[in-house]
């Protein structure tokens, strides 16, 4: 599903696997044992944006369901 979308250039679907990649990346970060700060310069509308595309995508899946 996902992949097809990809294929045919849905941004919604790219985004979805931009999210995915924060989010596998900052529970690495979380879960490292030794001491840590960490300081992200985040674009969190972009995040939010990719966020909101995941959502969609369920509703226009579940909706063709």
């Amino acid at each position: 599903m996902v992949s097809d979308a990809i294929a045919q250039g849905d941004m919604q679907a790219v985004n979805y696997f931009i999210a995915q990649g924060y989010t596998d990346a900052l529970k690495s970060i979380g879960q490292a044992e030794n001491g840590k700060i960490v300081m992200l310069p985040l674009e969190a509308s972009g995040l939010m944006g990719s966020v909101a595309g995941i959502a969609e995508m369920f509703k226009s899946d579940k909706a063709q369901s």
